[in-house]
């Protein structure tokens, strides 16, 4: 995943935890990657990484604030997501955001609805299964 901020250099996060097909064909990343911006510290994950509950548990101790999710989802994987971010956002009283591809994938259809939470566990955000769109938060 590439990491643009305006005035800072391009960071790269390797995914970290794979999931089981994926192991063939990939290497884990070795660190997780936290950004500065705006005095928050912005965490990431790549798709299979929300469900590992050491994923999320290390980027808050490395002080993340806000964590960043980049998924392709079905519709049965976007409720998983959906429970498991919400829980994040609550548990550990950070934002969390979820952009989920739309449209056709490998062998699946991916369902869109990326969405944000609120600390609180609260979605604060939505959208649909429609592509070309974009949501904003207010941090």
């Amino acid at each position: 995943m590439l990491v643009f901020i305006p005035n800072q250099p391009r960071q790269v996060y390797s995914k970290q935890y794979l999931h089981a097909d994926e192991e063939p064909y990939f290497i884990p990343g070795r660190k997780p990657v936290l950004i500065r911006w705006k005095e928050r510290t912005i965490s990431f994950a790549i798709c299979y990484e929300v469900f590992v509950p050491e994923h999320a548990c290390n980027v808050i101790q490395n002080g993340a604030d806000i964590y960043i999710a980049s998924v392709a989802k079905s519709a049965k994987g976007v409720v998983r997501a959906y429970k498991r971010l919400a829980q994040i956002a609550g548990d550990f009283g950070i934002t969390v955001l979820m952009a989920n591809s739309v449209g056709y994938q490998d062998n699946f259809q991916s369902a869109g609805f990326s969405a944000s939470w609120s600390k609180d566990g609260e979605l604060a955000g939505q959208l649909g299964d429609e592509a070309d769109k974009l949501l904003l938060f207010n941090l």
